[in-house]
């Protein structure tokens, strides 16, 4: 396997998600970094860039406090991605929730995992939004589909 000398990272460069998802977006804005195998869109750098901050952004708005935690109950799609690496980007613990879960079990996870706020696909939020109001603390589920461009409530930060 060849590797070209444009995606190697320095050894002297940030190796945070947030310092990561910056060098690239201003190395090679147009390069894409994500094409959706089922519907073939794509996403540059400077798009998940921007896309990050618009997450970092929508997850305070919901309240969560820096360093909080948040779920994912939601399959892989173009969405999914912009909020697990926009919520790592902005210091949030992210809790991907297997969808394999039994209910009881993904009841102790999300009591468990101390996250906030959840996001969830629209076939997964109905069961989420119910295991949620059996925890004793108010946990957030916000309904997102999993491939969409944008997510509800997300703007320009």
């Amino acid at each position: 396997m060849t590797v070209d000398p444009r995606d190697a990272v320095p050894a002297t460069a940030p190796r945070t998600v947030p310092a990561l998802l910056e060098a690239q977006a201003v190395a090679r804005p147009g390069a894409i970094y994500f094409v959706a195998s089922e519907t073939g869109r794509t996403l540059t750098f400077a798009q998940l860039r921007e896309g990050c901050r618009r997450i970092a952004g929508l997850i305070a708005r919901h309240g969560v406090a820096p360093g909080g935690h948040v779920s994912l109950v939601m399959p892989n799609g173009l969405a999914t991605l912009r909020i697990l690496l926009g919520a790592m980007s902005a210091g949030y613990c992210v809790n991907p929730v297997n969808l394999l879960s039994q209910p009881e079990q993904m009841r102790y996870v999300l009591e468990h995992s101390d996250c906030d706020l959840v996001f969830a696909s629209p076939d997964w939020a109905p069961t989420v939004r119910e295991i949620a109001g059996s925890i004793a603390r108010r946990i957030a589920v916000l309904e997102v589909d999993p491939d969409a461009a944008r997510v509800a409530d997300e703007r320009d930060e």
